[in-house]
């Protein structure tokens, strides 16, 4: 800021000394000492100046000091004082005093060592007349703790190998000493260090270092260590024998959309155990309760839009014909039989299953083996259901029951209940599958049952169906009791 007093710049000067003249020239002499400062360095007396900590070269103490140069005119004799004692260390003006007349004045700071900024007031005084103008010095740059440093310091890396980055922090130099036979360095960029590992062939896990060292002798290591590669798969166990001209025994399911609330659902399970009757081991069943059923089924919903059940009881028999409720079961049971003997004159039964199913603790183990006469798509369905249930049942026809006595209920679909996909290009072929399902403890494992079911692809077969239920049909079914194994039914000896 510019601080002054009696100052007056040349033209107003130059303005009093005229009009002086005009009147008396005697009144010359009475002049008052005066400082005037040309228009481009008035800035300087306002605003100060500003040094950096470093000289022009940018280091501290190399090419020397830095300077300002400022000009200002004076009427008489004139000298500058520096008003912070300590800035005589690091500020300089020359001259700092003179006679009057015009006064080009260089200002000096030396480079600040120092980190803090450090400031002082330089005071140009003429007679009585002064002006002052502040200097600034900024402090030096702080300069960094020496650091030497990697990140990560280990790597875990897969049996396939990949690429992977490891960054250096130094202040100095520094170099990568060493690394394993098995590690590429692919790139550097700036500090960042790019790798990439082979693949390990190997089954054994293997360990390996890269080592980075600087300038000062320390020396980082990052730890490597890349899993082994999976164990060769066991080969194929050689299918048994099978007499692949064995015609197989084709059973048809019944599943039967059922609720505990439903009153005139009592009256299809009636009728679909006659069917049984009158078709002995021909006909599984799966009931499938609704969700806010008592027994209610998670995988219900699901095939309940797939078949566009419109309300319960509903059946579905071999996922291609459509079972309405009536109150005559003996009727009823006629029309499953005939759906029955539908399927297999339409559909000539091209699988058969075998099951396997033993307990390990509360895990069921499953494993199925299909036997498939025919290449193409085919889905496979397993469902665990439970006996012997006793519970609450309305009933339009007898009256509701308290102690109802419900038979393959769904219980939980070990499989997607819509079928698990698969493609076969082989005729004759055998499909090994192993499953496993968790049995919770108010699940009466005597009263369990493996259910599976497979279905077939129409493909260029007829299509015989009640509405849009996919294009699947279920070619065979077969069931066993939990823990225990039932071989592929054939018609002769059925297995």
């Amino acid at each position: 800021m510019l601080k002054h007093r009696g100052l007056l710049f040349c033209l107003a000067a130059v303005s009093v000394i005229v009009l002086s003249s005009c009147e008396d020239k005697n009144v010359i002499d009475d002049i008052p000492d005066q400082l005037t400062v040309p228009e481009e360095f008035a800035q300087i007396f306002n605003s100060g100046i500003d040094f950096g900590a470093l000289d022009e070269s940018g280091e501290i103490g190399i090419s020397g000091p830095v300077s300002k140069t400022l000009t200002f005119n004076a009427t008489s004799d004139w000298s500058t004082v520096i008003t912070d004692t300590k800035a005589s260390a690091w500020l300089t003006v020359e001259p700092a005093s003179g006679g009057p007349g015009k006064v080009d004045m260089t200002v000096t700071a030396q480079p600040n060592a120092s980190e803090e900024p450090r400031s002082a007031s330089v005071t140009i005084a003429c007679g009585d007349a002064s002006m002052t103008f502040d200097v600034r010095q900024e402090g030096a740059p702080a300069v960094p703790e020496y650091a030497f440093e990697i990140s990560p310091t280990s790597v875990s890396l897969k049996s396939d190998g990949g690429s992977f980055e490891v960054t250096v922090t130094c202040t100095g130099e520094y170099h990568m000493e060493s690394m394993p036979e098995w590690v590429e360095q692919l790139s550097v960029a700036g500090k960042v260090h790019t790798f990439s590992a082979a693949a390990n062939t190997s089954e054994s896990e293997r360990r390996g270092v890269i080592v980075f060292c600087d300038n000062e002798g320390t020396c980082l290591p990052c730890s490597i260590s890349q899993e082994g590669a999976e164990p060769a798969p066991d080969p194929e166990p050689e299918q048994p024998d099978f007499d692949w001209s064995q015609e197989f025994y084709h059973r048809s399911l019944f599943m039967r959309f059922t609720a505990t609330w439903c009153g005139y659902c009592p009256y299809m399970a009636k009728a679909v155990h006659i069917a049984q009757t009158n078709n002995p081991d021909k006909l599984e069943c799966i009931n499938l309760h609704a969700s806010d059923s008592d027994l209610a089924f998670a995988g219900t919903s699901s095939l309940f839009r797939q078949y566009g059940i419109a309300g319960y009881p509903t059946g579905i028999v071999d996922g291609r014909r459509r079972l309405d409720n009536s109150t005559n079961p003996t009727e009823r049971a006629q029309v499953i039989g005939q759906m029955i003997a539908e399927t297999e004159a339409t559909y000539p039964t091209a699988s058969a299953i075998g099951i396997k199913s033993f307990f390990l603790g509360q895990t069921l183990l499953i494993g199925v083996d299909l036997y498939l006469k025919a290449a193409g798509q085919w889905k496979v369905t397993v469902v665990l259901s439970e006996n012997n249930i006793v519970g609450y049942q309305a009933d339009y026809g007898e009256g509701a029951h308290s102690n109802y006595v419900h038979n393959d209920v769904a219980r939980a679909a070990v499989t997607n209940i819509s079928g698990d996909s698969f493609f076969t290009f082989e005729q004759n072929c055998i499909k090994s599958l192993n499953y496993s399902v968790y049995i919770p403890d108010n699940y009466k494992k005597d009263n369990l049952k493996v259910l599976v079911y497979v279905q077939r692809e129409y493909g260029l077969q007829p299509v015989l169906r009640d509405g849009k239920y996919g294009e699947y049909y279920v070619d065979n079914c077969a069931a066993v009791k939990a823990g225990k194994s039932v071989a592929p039914a054939v018609v002769s000896g059925r297995g």
